[in-house]
């Protein structure tokens, strides 16, 4: 799979590695992280929610959608 943001170039990996990078890049900026694959049939959207109870974590939500569709919606913490 390979991914790209706005004005980045594309990231490749399998779905868990870009899921921990979008993670970590949305709770570093505190901006939402879009990432879209090459053909733009798939997107991958991270949202910095807050700081979780341990010191170095976070919860972020992701959002995985395939041709427009809603295919998986996750909570986690992500801890830097």
């Amino acid at each position: 799979m390979a991914l790209g943001g706005p004005f980045q170039p594309p990231v490749s990996g399998n779905v868990q590695e870009i899921s921990r990078r979008a993670g970590e890049e949305t709770i570093r900026k505190q901006i939402p992280v879009i990432y879209l694959t090459l053909d733009g049939r798939q997107r991958l959207e991270a949202v910095w929610l807050e700081k979780g109870k341990n010191a170095p974590c976070h919860l972020v939500r992701e959002r995985i959608y395939q041709d427009g569709q809603l295919v998986r919606e996750d909570v986690k913490q992500v801890c830097l």
